[in-house]
């Protein structure tokens, strides 16, 4: 049953990702982390998600995609912190 409700939550994070806001075409020369915020409540949260594009990306060459889902009681903000995901796309 806890798989079923993980599939759940994931494909409607994948859903609702497309009515977020889209990000810049052509980023700056700094790395940077975007928040984005999706009106989508599961057990009773309000979910956010992070992307971090690396300080070389310019959006014509294609960047592995790296997905990091924090445990209960985290926030994305600490998951970034703590797992060194960060920096280590900034390498």
């Amino acid at each position: 049953m806890n798989s079923i409700a993980v599939y759940l939550a994931m494909s409607a994070m994948v859903l609702f990702s497309g009515c977020t806001p889209m990000l810049p075409k052509h980023p700056g020369p700094t790395a940077r982390t975007y928040k984005a915020k999706v009106d989508l409540r599961l057990n009773g949260f309000k979910r956010t998600y992070r992307i971090h594009l690396p300080p070389d990306y310019t959006g014509h060459t294609p960047l592995p995609l790296v997905v990091v889902v924090h445990g209960a009681f985290y926030t994305a903000k600490e998951m970034e912190k703590t797992s060194g995901f960060t920096s280590l796309a900034d390498a």
